[in-house]
Protein backbone atom coordinates (compact mmCIF):
# COMPACT_ATOMS: atom_id res chain seq x y z
CA UNK A 1 0.00 0.00 0.00
CA UNK A 2 1.49 3.21 -0.78
CA UNK A 3 2.08 6.05 1.86
CA UNK A 4 0.83 9.81 1.40
CA UNK A 5 3.91 11.80 0.93
CA UNK A 6 4.42 14.44 3.48
CA UNK A 7 5.15 16.65 0.47
CA UNK A 8 1.71 15.86 -1.01
CA UNK A 9 0.14 19.31 0.66
CA UNK A 10 2.89 21.79 -0.27
CA UNK A 11 2.89 19.72 -3.99
CA UNK A 12 -0.97 20.40 -3.56
CA UNK A 13 -0.91 23.75 -2.64
CA UNK A 14 2.09 24.96 -5.09
CA UNK A 15 0.07 23.73 -7.99
CA UNK A 16 -3.14 25.30 -6.96
CA UNK A 17 -1.79 28.86 -6.31
CA UNK A 18 -0.09 27.61 -10.16
CA UNK A 19 -3.51 27.11 -11.41
CA UNK A 20 -4.96 30.64 -9.98
CA UNK A 21 -2.04 32.25 -11.43
CA UNK A 22 -2.36 31.54 -14.67
CA UNK A 23 -5.99 32.19 -15.04
CA UNK A 24 -4.91 36.22 -13.30
CA UNK A 25 -2.58 36.56 -15.52
CA UNK A 26 -4.86 35.45 -18.58
CA UNK A 27 -7.73 37.59 -17.45
CA UNK A 28 -4.81 40.66 -16.70
CA UNK A 29 -3.69 40.32 -19.94
CA UNK A 30 -6.87 40.33 -22.01
CA UNK A 31 -8.77 42.92 -19.79
CA UNK A 32 -11.34 40.96 -19.92
CA UNK A 33 -12.54 42.74 -16.12
CA UNK A 34 -11.62 46.32 -17.49
CA UNK A 35 -15.57 46.87 -16.86
CA UNK A 36 -15.23 46.20 -13.04
CA UNK A 37 -12.09 48.36 -12.95
CA UNK A 38 -13.64 51.11 -14.76
CA UNK A 39 -16.52 50.84 -12.12
CA UNK A 40 -14.42 50.88 -8.91
CA UNK A 41 -12.62 53.75 -10.29
CA UNK A 42 -15.65 55.79 -11.30
CA UNK A 43 -17.34 55.49 -7.65
CA UNK A 44 -14.28 57.07 -5.97
CA UNK A 45 -14.05 60.13 -8.16
CA UNK A 46 -16.26 61.90 -6.29
CA UNK A 47 -13.38 61.87 -3.80
CA UNK A 48 -12.01 64.73 -5.73
CA UNK A 49 -14.31 66.92 -5.84
CA UNK A 50 -13.35 70.42 -5.10
CA UNK A 51 -14.41 74.05 -6.27
CA UNK A 52 -13.48 75.14 -9.62
CA UNK A 53 -9.91 77.51 -9.63
CA UNK A 54 -11.17 81.06 -9.79
CA UNK A 55 -8.94 81.66 -12.50
CA UNK A 56 -10.43 79.42 -15.37
CA UNK A 57 -13.09 80.55 -16.71
CA UNK A 58 -15.69 79.56 -20.22
CA UNK A 59 -17.30 81.79 -22.67
CA UNK A 60 -19.66 79.61 -24.20
CA UNK A 61 -21.18 79.22 -27.63
CA UNK A 62 -24.37 78.58 -26.48
CA UNK A 63 -28.40 78.63 -27.52
CA UNK A 64 -28.35 82.71 -26.57
CA UNK A 65 -25.59 82.89 -28.50
CA UNK A 66 -27.01 81.58 -31.71
CA UNK A 67 -30.15 83.53 -31.52
CA UNK A 68 -28.20 86.76 -31.18
CA UNK A 69 -25.59 85.72 -34.37
CA UNK A 70 -27.37 83.52 -36.40
CA UNK A 71 -26.72 79.73 -37.07
CA UNK A 72 -23.45 78.65 -36.68
CA UNK A 73 -20.75 78.82 -37.92
CA UNK A 74 -20.48 82.25 -37.69
CA UNK A 75 -18.37 85.06 -39.50
CA UNK A 76 -14.58 85.04 -38.54
CA UNK A 77 -14.92 88.83 -37.58
CA UNK A 78 -17.42 87.67 -34.45
CA UNK A 79 -14.19 85.55 -33.20
CA UNK A 80 -12.21 88.57 -33.67
CA UNK A 81 -14.28 90.55 -31.42
CA UNK A 82 -14.31 88.27 -28.67
CA UNK A 83 -10.02 88.22 -28.86
CA UNK A 84 -10.04 92.04 -28.19
CA UNK A 85 -12.21 92.08 -25.64
CA UNK A 86 -10.77 89.32 -23.91
CA UNK A 87 -7.53 90.97 -24.31
CA UNK A 88 -8.48 94.41 -23.40
CA UNK A 89 -9.70 93.11 -20.11
CA UNK A 90 -6.58 91.67 -19.50
CA UNK A 91 -7.41 87.78 -19.58
CA UNK A 92 -4.15 86.37 -19.31
CA UNK A 93 -4.71 83.32 -21.80
CA UNK A 94 -7.38 82.70 -24.49
CA UNK A 95 -7.85 78.99 -25.32
CA UNK A 96 -10.12 78.56 -28.49
CA UNK A 97 -11.40 75.28 -28.92
CA UNK A 98 -12.88 76.11 -32.34
CA UNK A 99 -10.70 75.31 -35.54
CA UNK A 100 -10.27 77.59 -38.09
CA UNK A 101 -8.57 75.54 -40.80
CA UNK A 102 -9.98 77.07 -43.92
CA UNK A 103 -10.47 80.81 -45.25
CA UNK A 104 -13.41 82.16 -45.06
CA UNK A 105 -14.24 82.18 -49.28
CA UNK A 106 -17.36 84.83 -48.34
CA UNK A 107 -15.62 86.86 -45.84
CA UNK A 108 -11.97 87.46 -46.53
CA UNK A 109 -11.64 90.61 -44.35
CA UNK A 110 -13.32 88.33 -41.33
CA UNK A 111 -10.02 86.29 -41.63
CA UNK A 112 -7.71 89.14 -41.77
CA UNK A 113 -9.46 90.71 -38.58
CA UNK A 114 -9.34 87.06 -37.17
CA UNK A 115 -5.48 86.90 -37.91
CA UNK A 116 -4.61 90.60 -36.68
CA UNK A 117 -6.65 90.01 -33.48
CA UNK A 118 -4.86 86.81 -32.53
CA UNK A 119 -1.40 88.82 -33.82
CA UNK A 120 -1.97 91.75 -31.66
CA UNK A 121 -3.35 89.45 -28.24
CA UNK A 122 -0.05 87.24 -28.10
CA UNK A 123 -2.00 85.09 -25.94
CA UNK A 124 -4.17 82.49 -28.41
CA UNK A 125 -3.90 79.11 -28.60
CA UNK A 126 -5.61 77.03 -31.57
CA UNK A 127 -6.35 73.72 -32.03
CA UNK A 128 -4.97 70.91 -33.96
CA UNK A 129 -7.00 68.18 -34.97
CA UNK A 130 -6.42 64.64 -36.25
CA UNK A 131 -9.32 63.08 -38.54
CA UNK A 132 -10.30 61.14 -41.70
CA UNK A 133 -12.18 63.50 -44.74
CA UNK A 134 -13.85 60.12 -45.30
CA UNK A 135 -14.59 56.71 -43.46
CA UNK A 136 -11.76 54.82 -43.74
CA UNK A 137 -9.69 57.30 -45.49
CA UNK A 138 -6.34 58.99 -44.82
CA UNK A 139 -5.77 60.56 -41.41
CA UNK A 140 -4.47 64.04 -41.46
CA UNK A 141 -3.52 66.43 -38.92
CA UNK A 142 -5.96 69.60 -39.81
CA UNK A 143 -4.19 72.75 -38.17
CA UNK A 144 -5.22 76.40 -38.38
CA UNK A 145 -4.54 78.16 -41.19
CA UNK A 146 -0.70 78.60 -41.99
CA UNK A 147 -1.72 83.25 -41.33
CA UNK A 148 -3.25 82.08 -37.72
CA UNK A 149 -0.84 79.00 -36.90
CA UNK A 150 2.53 81.55 -37.11
CA UNK A 151 0.60 84.47 -34.79
CA UNK A 152 -0.85 81.75 -32.21
CA UNK A 153 0.78 81.64 -28.97
CA UNK A 154 0.88 78.19 -29.46
CA UNK A 155 -0.73 75.01 -31.25
CA UNK A 156 -2.44 71.92 -29.37
CA UNK A 157 -4.31 68.63 -30.24
CA UNK A 158 -7.74 68.64 -28.32
CA UNK A 159 -8.46 64.49 -28.28
CA UNK A 160 -9.65 63.16 -25.54
CA UNK A 161 -10.13 59.60 -25.81
CA UNK A 162 -13.31 57.65 -24.94
CA UNK A 163 -12.83 54.10 -22.98
CA UNK A 164 -14.39 50.52 -24.40
CA UNK A 165 -17.91 51.46 -22.62
CA UNK A 166 -17.59 55.09 -24.12
CA UNK A 167 -16.65 57.01 -21.12
CA UNK A 168 -14.16 59.73 -21.67
CA UNK A 169 -11.55 59.34 -18.41
CA UNK A 170 -8.43 60.40 -19.65
CA UNK A 171 -5.96 62.27 -22.34
CA UNK A 172 -2.63 61.66 -23.70
CA UNK A 173 -0.10 64.37 -23.25
CA UNK A 174 1.39 64.09 -26.63
CA UNK A 175 -0.21 62.96 -30.17
CA UNK A 176 0.41 63.14 -33.60
CA UNK A 177 0.46 61.10 -37.07
CA UNK A 178 3.48 59.31 -37.10
CA UNK A 179 5.49 61.20 -34.08
CA UNK A 180 3.31 62.28 -30.55
CA UNK A 181 4.86 65.59 -31.17
CA UNK A 182 1.70 67.96 -30.37
CA UNK A 183 1.42 68.65 -26.67
CA UNK A 184 -1.82 68.57 -25.30
CA UNK A 185 -3.32 72.48 -25.70
CA UNK A 186 -3.47 73.08 -21.97
CA UNK A 187 -0.19 71.14 -21.61
CA UNK A 188 1.17 74.08 -24.27
CA UNK A 189 -1.02 76.71 -22.25
CA UNK A 190 1.15 76.32 -19.09
CA UNK A 191 4.27 75.54 -20.35
CA UNK A 192 3.72 79.43 -22.03
CA UNK A 193 2.97 80.60 -18.83
CA UNK A 194 5.69 78.66 -16.46
CA UNK A 195 8.56 77.31 -19.00
CA UNK A 196 10.44 76.21 -16.24
CA UNK A 197 7.65 74.01 -14.52
CA UNK A 198 6.35 73.20 -17.48
CA UNK A 199 8.91 71.86 -20.14
CA UNK A 200 7.69 69.88 -23.00
CA UNK A 201 9.12 66.78 -23.77
CA UNK A 202 10.86 67.02 -27.63
CA UNK A 203 11.30 63.31 -28.96
CA UNK A 204 13.16 62.57 -32.27
CA UNK A 205 11.17 62.95 -35.50
CA UNK A 206 11.51 59.31 -37.44
CA UNK A 207 11.74 59.68 -41.43
CA UNK A 208 10.59 55.95 -41.35
CA UNK A 209 7.48 57.27 -39.02
CA UNK A 210 4.02 55.85 -40.39
CA UNK A 211 2.23 59.38 -41.21
CA UNK A 212 -0.87 56.75 -41.38
CA UNK A 213 -0.63 55.74 -37.41
CA UNK A 214 -1.46 58.03 -34.85
CA UNK A 215 1.34 58.18 -32.48
CA UNK A 216 0.71 58.71 -28.49
CA UNK A 217 2.26 58.82 -25.20
CA UNK A 218 1.99 59.79 -21.59
CA UNK A 219 -1.96 59.08 -20.49
CA UNK A 220 -2.88 60.58 -17.37
CA UNK A 221 -6.64 60.24 -16.05
CA UNK A 222 -8.51 63.01 -15.32
CA UNK A 223 -10.13 63.51 -11.76
CA UNK A 224 -12.99 65.77 -12.79
CA UNK A 225 -13.37 68.86 -10.74
CA UNK A 226 -16.81 68.28 -10.43
CA UNK A 227 -20.44 67.42 -12.87
CA UNK A 228 -21.19 69.89 -16.35
CA UNK A 229 -21.64 73.14 -14.95
CA UNK A 230 -19.02 73.05 -12.60
CA UNK A 231 -17.08 75.90 -13.93
CA UNK A 232 -18.24 79.97 -14.11
CA UNK A 233 -19.14 80.10 -17.57
CA UNK A 234 -20.70 83.69 -19.89
CA UNK A 235 -22.30 83.68 -22.89
CA UNK A 236 -20.54 84.72 -26.11
CA UNK A 237 -23.00 86.98 -26.77
CA UNK A 238 -23.14 88.53 -23.68
CA UNK A 239 -19.42 88.99 -23.29
CA UNK A 240 -19.55 90.79 -26.88
CA UNK A 241 -22.26 93.35 -25.59
CA UNK A 242 -19.88 93.92 -22.53
CA UNK A 243 -22.51 92.78 -20.37
CA UNK A 244 -19.92 91.70 -17.15
CA UNK A 245 -17.77 93.00 -14.66
CA UNK A 246 -14.85 94.81 -15.44
CA UNK A 247 -12.24 92.28 -13.42
CA UNK A 248 -14.12 89.60 -14.67
CA UNK A 249 -11.60 88.27 -16.94
CA UNK A 250 -8.26 90.14 -15.40
CA UNK A 251 -5.67 87.61 -15.13
CA UNK A 252 -7.52 85.16 -15.97
CA UNK A 253 -7.67 81.93 -18.60
CA UNK A 254 -10.03 81.84 -20.58
CA UNK A 255 -11.57 78.59 -22.50
CA UNK A 256 -13.64 79.40 -25.64
CA UNK A 257 -15.75 76.59 -27.11
CA UNK A 258 -19.07 75.27 -28.37
CA UNK A 259 -22.04 74.40 -25.76
CA UNK A 260 -25.45 74.79 -27.62
CA UNK A 261 -27.30 71.52 -28.39
CA UNK A 262 -26.07 69.50 -31.27
CA UNK A 263 -23.31 71.62 -32.25
CA UNK A 264 -19.66 70.95 -31.03
CA UNK A 265 -18.37 68.04 -29.29
CA UNK A 266 -19.85 66.64 -25.64
CA UNK A 267 -18.49 63.84 -24.14
CA UNK A 268 -19.90 61.15 -20.87
CA UNK A 269 -17.53 61.44 -18.08
CA UNK A 270 -17.74 59.21 -14.68
CA UNK A 271 -19.21 62.54 -12.81
CA UNK A 272 -21.74 62.80 -15.66
CA UNK A 273 -22.19 60.22 -17.63
CA UNK A 274 -24.41 59.08 -20.49
CA UNK A 275 -27.57 60.97 -19.65
CA UNK A 276 -25.47 64.48 -19.09
CA UNK A 277 -22.70 65.20 -21.31
CA UNK A 278 -19.97 67.32 -20.37
CA UNK A 279 -18.44 70.05 -23.79
CA UNK A 280 -15.30 69.57 -24.58
CA UNK A 281 -14.85 73.28 -23.59
CA UNK A 282 -15.63 72.33 -19.90
CA UNK A 283 -13.51 69.03 -20.30
CA UNK A 284 -10.41 70.95 -21.03
CA UNK A 285 -11.21 73.24 -17.95
CA UNK A 286 -11.11 70.06 -15.89
CA UNK A 287 -7.60 69.17 -17.62
CA UNK A 288 -6.22 72.92 -17.77
CA UNK A 289 -7.44 72.87 -13.68
CA UNK A 290 -6.30 69.13 -12.44
CA UNK A 291 -3.01 69.65 -14.56
CA UNK A 292 -1.72 72.85 -13.11
CA UNK A 293 -2.77 71.34 -9.18
CA UNK A 294 -0.86 67.99 -10.37
CA UNK A 295 -3.53 65.78 -10.13
CA UNK A 296 -3.59 64.12 -13.17
CA UNK A 297 -3.34 60.58 -12.37
CA UNK A 298 -0.83 57.83 -14.29
CA UNK A 299 -1.79 54.50 -14.57
CA UNK A 300 0.49 51.22 -13.95
CA UNK A 301 2.47 49.89 -16.84
CA UNK A 302 1.55 46.40 -17.99
CA UNK A 303 4.73 44.35 -17.10
CA UNK A 304 4.04 46.18 -13.47
CA UNK A 305 0.14 45.45 -13.30
CA UNK A 306 1.06 41.74 -14.64
CA UNK A 307 3.46 41.30 -11.83
CA UNK A 308 1.85 42.71 -9.29
CA UNK A 309 -1.48 41.13 -9.92
CA UNK A 310 -0.02 38.11 -9.89
CA UNK A 311 2.12 38.60 -6.94
CA UNK A 312 -1.23 39.48 -4.93
CA UNK A 313 -3.03 36.31 -6.27
CA UNK A 314 -0.07 33.69 -4.54
CA UNK A 315 -0.29 35.85 -1.19
CA UNK A 316 -3.00 34.04 0.24
CA UNK A 317 -1.62 30.18 -0.72
CA UNK A 318 1.43 31.08 1.62
CA UNK A 319 -1.06 32.63 4.47
CA UNK A 320 -3.23 30.33 5.04
CA UNK A 321 -1.60 27.37 6.21
CA UNK A 322 -0.57 29.29 8.95
CA UNK A 323 -3.69 30.59 10.50
CA UNK A 324 -6.81 28.34 11.99
CA UNK A 325 -9.08 27.05 9.37
CA UNK A 326 -11.79 29.01 11.00
CA UNK A 327 -9.93 31.83 10.89
CA UNK A 328 -8.95 31.83 6.96
CA UNK A 329 -12.13 33.50 5.82
CA UNK A 330 -11.90 36.59 7.76
CA UNK A 331 -7.99 36.61 6.51
CA UNK A 332 -9.28 36.34 2.83
CA UNK A 333 -11.49 39.64 3.92
CA UNK A 334 -8.69 41.33 5.48
CA UNK A 335 -6.75 40.81 2.45
CA UNK A 336 -9.05 42.18 0.29
CA UNK A 337 -9.79 44.91 2.38
CA UNK A 338 -6.11 45.71 2.57
CA UNK A 339 -5.79 45.74 -1.39
CA UNK A 340 -8.76 48.07 -2.10
CA UNK A 341 -6.91 50.48 0.60
CA UNK A 342 -3.68 50.22 -0.97
CA UNK A 343 -5.63 51.08 -4.17
CA UNK A 344 -7.12 54.57 -2.60
CA UNK A 345 -3.54 55.24 -1.08
CA UNK A 346 -1.88 54.83 -4.78
CA UNK A 347 -4.66 56.97 -6.14
CA UNK A 348 -5.32 59.74 -4.21
CA UNK A 349 -1.35 59.59 -2.51
CA UNK A 350 0.61 58.82 -5.03
CA UNK A 351 -1.27 59.76 -8.27
CA UNK A 352 -1.17 56.14 -9.30
CA UNK A 353 -4.23 53.82 -10.81
CA UNK A 354 -3.60 50.09 -10.31
CA UNK A 355 -6.68 48.56 -11.64
CA UNK A 356 -7.80 45.86 -8.75
CA UNK A 357 -10.34 43.83 -10.40
CA UNK A 358 -8.13 41.13 -11.33
CA UNK A 359 -6.23 41.06 -7.93
CA UNK A 360 -9.82 41.41 -5.92
CA UNK A 361 -11.04 38.35 -7.77
CA UNK A 362 -8.23 36.37 -6.71
CA UNK A 363 -8.28 37.25 -3.32
CA UNK A 364 -11.82 36.13 -3.52
CA UNK A 365 -11.35 32.83 -5.08
CA UNK A 366 -8.45 31.67 -3.62
CA UNK A 367 -10.30 30.55 -0.67
CA UNK A 368 -12.84 28.37 -2.04
CA UNK A 369 -10.20 26.96 -4.04
CA UNK A 370 -7.48 26.06 -1.31
CA UNK A 371 -10.58 24.95 0.45
CA UNK A 372 -11.65 22.47 -2.29
CA UNK A 373 -8.11 21.50 -2.73
CA UNK A 374 -7.40 20.74 1.56
CA UNK A 375 -10.75 18.76 1.43
CA UNK A 376 -9.76 17.00 -1.39
CA UNK A 377 -6.42 16.12 0.06
CA UNK A 378 -7.93 15.33 3.60
CA UNK A 379 -10.47 12.88 1.97
CA UNK A 380 -7.55 10.92 -0.14
CA UNK A 381 -5.52 10.71 3.20
CA UNK A 382 -8.53 9.09 5.45
CA UNK A 383 -9.53 6.95 2.69
CA UNK A 384 -6.01 5.71 2.11
CA UNK A 385 -5.48 5.34 5.84
CA UNK A 386 -8.91 3.38 6.18
CA UNK A 387 -7.70 1.58 3.27
CA UNK A 388 -5.04 -0.18 5.49
CA UNK A 389 -7.50 -0.93 7.96
CA UNK A 390 -8.16 -4.57 6.78
CA UNK A 391 -4.40 -5.86 6.93
CA UNK A 392 -5.49 -5.16 10.78
CA UNK A 393 -8.39 -7.18 11.40
CA UNK A 394 -6.19 -9.82 13.07
CA UNK A 395 -5.54 -6.76 15.88
CA UNK A 396 -8.71 -5.15 15.84
CA UNK A 397 -12.12 -6.65 16.99
CA UNK A 398 -14.23 -7.20 13.78
CA UNK A 399 -17.95 -6.64 12.97
CA UNK A 400 -19.92 -10.07 12.69
CA UNK A 401 -21.69 -10.33 9.78
CA UNK A 402 -25.75 -11.02 10.56
CA UNK A 403 -25.15 -14.80 9.89
CA UNK A 404 -22.91 -15.63 12.97
CA UNK A 405 -25.41 -14.20 14.62
CA UNK A 406 -26.72 -17.99 15.06
CA UNK A 407 -23.34 -19.76 15.72
CA UNK A 408 -22.63 -16.99 18.24
CA UNK A 409 -25.34 -18.13 20.41
CA UNK A 410 -23.83 -21.52 20.41
CA UNK A 411 -20.55 -20.03 21.56
CA UNK A 412 -22.45 -18.31 24.03
CA UNK A 413 -24.21 -21.71 25.10
CA UNK A 414 -21.15 -23.34 25.76
CA UNK A 415 -19.64 -20.65 27.69
CA UNK A 416 -22.27 -19.83 30.10
CA UNK A 417 -25.22 -21.93 31.69
CA UNK A 418 -27.75 -20.78 29.28
CA UNK A 419 -31.33 -23.04 29.49
CA UNK A 420 -32.68 -21.09 26.13
CA UNK A 421 -32.65 -18.49 24.52
CA UNK A 422 -35.31 -16.63 21.54
CA UNK A 423 -34.45 -14.35 18.28
CA UNK A 424 -38.27 -12.33 17.64
CA UNK A 425 -38.47 -9.35 15.37
CA UNK A 426 -40.41 -6.35 16.66
CA UNK A 427 -44.44 -8.12 15.50
CA UNK A 428 -43.34 -10.66 17.62
CA UNK A 429 -42.55 -13.62 15.39
CA UNK A 430 -40.25 -15.82 16.11
CA UNK A 431 -36.55 -16.49 14.18
CA UNK A 432 -34.62 -18.78 15.79
CA UNK A 433 -34.53 -20.31 19.05
CA UNK A 434 -33.16 -23.09 21.58
CA UNK A 435 -34.00 -24.90 24.39
CA UNK A 436 -36.33 -23.56 27.15
CA UNK A 437 -36.82 -19.92 25.19
CA UNK A 438 -38.62 -17.38 27.21
CA UNK A 439 -41.71 -15.63 25.83
CA UNK A 440 -41.25 -11.75 24.19
CA UNK A 441 -42.58 -9.23 26.79
CA UNK A 442 -44.36 -6.19 25.41
CA UNK A 443 -42.14 -3.93 26.94
CA UNK A 444 -39.61 -1.48 25.21
CA UNK A 445 -36.04 -2.15 24.98
CA UNK A 446 -33.13 0.05 24.69
CA UNK A 447 -30.84 -1.19 21.85
CA UNK A 448 -27.42 -2.72 22.95
CA UNK A 449 -28.92 -2.86 26.45
CA UNK A 450 -29.49 -5.86 28.48
CA UNK A 451 -32.57 -5.68 30.84
CA UNK A 452 -33.43 -8.06 33.71
CA UNK A 453 -36.53 -9.76 33.54
CA UNK A 454 -36.50 -12.04 36.45
CA UNK A 455 -33.96 -14.50 35.13
CA UNK A 456 -34.09 -13.47 31.69
CA UNK A 457 -31.88 -10.84 29.97
CA UNK A 458 -33.30 -8.95 27.06
CA UNK A 459 -31.75 -6.46 24.18
CA UNK A 460 -32.66 -5.12 21.38
CA UNK A 461 -30.52 -5.56 18.28
CA UNK A 462 -30.53 -3.02 15.09
CA UNK A 463 -30.66 -4.68 11.77
CA UNK A 464 -30.71 -3.37 8.02
CA UNK A 465 -34.31 -2.42 7.72
CA UNK A 466 -35.76 -3.63 10.82
CA UNK A 467 -34.73 -4.57 14.58
CA UNK A 468 -34.53 -7.97 16.59
CA UNK A 469 -35.44 -8.87 20.05
CA UNK A 470 -32.96 -11.47 21.87
CA UNK A 471 -33.89 -12.89 24.83
CA UNK A 472 -31.62 -15.16 26.91
CA UNK A 473 -33.05 -17.79 29.70
CA UNK A 474 -30.45 -18.72 32.94
CA UNK A 475 -31.02 -20.58 36.27
CA UNK A 476 -32.60 -17.74 38.73
CA UNK A 477 -29.20 -17.77 40.82
CA UNK A 478 -26.86 -17.52 38.35
CA UNK A 479 -27.95 -14.66 36.27
CA UNK A 480 -24.65 -13.14 34.91
CA UNK A 481 -22.57 -10.11 36.43
CA UNK A 482 -19.72 -8.19 36.00
CA UNK A 483 -17.66 -9.66 33.91
CA UNK A 484 -19.75 -12.05 32.09
CA UNK A 485 -22.60 -9.01 31.65
CA UNK A 486 -19.86 -6.89 30.32
CA UNK A 487 -19.26 -10.01 28.03
CA UNK A 488 -23.00 -9.62 26.57
CA UNK A 489 -22.74 -6.04 26.19
CA UNK A 490 -20.17 -6.31 23.98
CA UNK A 491 -21.59 -8.72 22.11
CA UNK A 492 -24.69 -6.66 21.66
CA UNK A 493 -22.74 -3.80 20.07
CA UNK A 494 -21.07 -5.91 17.65
CA UNK A 495 -24.27 -6.92 16.23
CA UNK A 496 -26.32 -2.91 16.64
CA UNK A 497 -23.81 -1.29 14.07
CA UNK A 498 -25.02 -2.94 10.54
CA UNK A 499 -28.15 -0.20 10.40
CA UNK A 500 -25.97 2.57 10.88
CA UNK A 501 -23.40 1.48 8.19
CA UNK A 502 -26.21 1.05 5.69
CA UNK A 503 -26.66 4.73 6.22
CA UNK A 504 -23.62 5.84 5.47
CA UNK A 505 -23.88 4.94 1.96
CA UNK A 506 -26.40 8.11 1.93
CA UNK A 507 -23.88 10.10 3.03
CA UNK A 508 -21.57 12.77 1.00
CA UNK A 509 -17.79 11.63 0.63
CA UNK A 510 -16.29 13.58 3.72
CA UNK A 511 -19.12 12.33 6.16
CA UNK A 512 -18.81 9.11 5.07
CA UNK A 513 -14.93 8.98 5.93
CA UNK A 514 -15.74 10.74 9.16
CA UNK A 515 -18.05 8.33 10.13
CA UNK A 516 -15.47 5.62 9.24
CA UNK A 517 -12.87 7.33 11.21
CA UNK A 518 -15.19 7.32 14.11
CA UNK A 519 -15.91 3.94 13.68
CA UNK A 520 -12.10 3.77 14.19
CA UNK A 521 -11.66 5.52 16.63
CA UNK A 522 -14.31 3.45 18.78
CA UNK A 523 -12.92 -0.06 17.72
CA UNK A 524 -9.55 1.38 18.95
CA UNK A 525 -10.70 2.09 22.08
CA UNK A 526 -12.21 -1.25 22.10
CA UNK A 527 -8.56 -3.16 21.68
CA UNK A 528 -6.94 -0.46 23.80
CA UNK A 529 -9.95 -1.95 26.68
CA UNK A 530 -9.23 -5.10 25.81
CA UNK A 531 -5.38 -4.83 26.02
CA UNK A 532 -5.81 -3.22 29.42
CA UNK A 533 -8.27 -6.07 30.28
CA UNK A 534 -5.40 -8.84 29.38
CA UNK A 535 -2.59 -7.17 31.20
CA UNK A 536 -4.87 -6.40 34.35
CA UNK A 537 -5.20 -10.27 34.51
CA UNK A 538 -1.38 -10.80 34.44
CA UNK A 539 0.31 -11.98 37.78
CA UNK A 540 3.64 -10.98 36.46
CA UNK A 541 4.18 -7.08 36.63
CA UNK A 542 4.77 -5.41 33.25
CA UNK A 543 6.54 -2.51 31.82
CA UNK A 544 6.46 -1.41 28.08
CA UNK A 545 9.52 0.80 27.17
CA UNK A 546 10.25 3.03 24.17
CA UNK A 547 13.31 3.73 22.57
CA UNK A 548 14.07 7.45 24.82
CA UNK A 549 13.52 4.89 28.28
CA UNK A 550 9.83 6.59 28.85
CA UNK A 551 7.83 4.24 30.54
CA UNK A 552 4.68 4.18 27.82
CA UNK A 553 2.64 1.05 29.16
CA UNK A 554 2.38 -0.50 33.26
CA UNK A 555 0.26 -2.94 34.12
CA UNK A 556 -1.29 -3.00 38.04
CA UNK A 557 0.85 -5.59 39.07
CA UNK A 558 3.97 -2.91 37.96
CA UNK A 559 2.09 -0.30 39.78
CA UNK A 560 1.71 -2.50 43.05
CA UNK A 561 5.73 -4.79 43.11
CA UNK A 562 7.33 -0.84 42.62
CA UNK A 563 5.82 0.07 45.76
CA UNK A 564 3.52 2.77 44.42
CA UNK A 565 -0.19 3.73 45.69
CA UNK A 566 -3.00 1.39 43.42
CA UNK A 567 -3.88 3.23 40.71
CA UNK A 568 -1.17 5.45 39.75
CA UNK A 569 0.12 5.76 36.59
CA UNK A 570 3.79 5.13 35.73
CA UNK A 571 3.52 5.98 31.77
CA UNK A 572 5.95 9.28 31.58
CA UNK A 573 8.29 7.88 33.77
CA UNK A 574 12.13 7.26 33.03
CA UNK A 575 12.23 3.23 33.32
CA UNK A 576 15.93 3.50 35.20
CA UNK A 577 13.97 5.29 37.90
Amino acid sequence: MKTLNLSLGLSERLLTALALLVLALSLAASGWLWRWDQLLYDLQIDLWSKAPAEDVVIVAVDERSLADFGRWPWPRGIHAQLIDVLSRADARAIAMDILFAEADRHSPEGDRQLIQSVADSGRVFLPVVMEEYRLGGQLVETMPMPELTTVAAGLGHMHMDLDADGIARGIFLYEGLGEAHWPHMMLALLNWLAPADWPLQTGPTSLAADRQKINRHSYRLIPFSGPPGHYPRYSYSQVLKGDFLPDAFKDRIVLVGVTATGLGDVLPTPVSAHNRPMPGVEINANILDVMRDRRTIATTGEAVYLFCTGLLVLVPFFLYPYFPTRLVPVVTVALGTLLMTATLILLHGFHLWFPPAVAMLGLLVSYPLWSWRRLELTVAYLKLELGKLPDEQQVLPARQPSTDLVSALGFLQQLMPLQGWVLVNRRGRTLHQWGEAPEAPYTEFIQGVWQRQGAELWTELQRPGEVWRLGLRWPRTQVPKGRALQLLEDFAARYSQQEELESARTLEQVERRILEVQKTNDRLAQLRGFINAALGQMDDGLLVVNSLGLVVLANPRAVLYLGREPGSALAGETALD
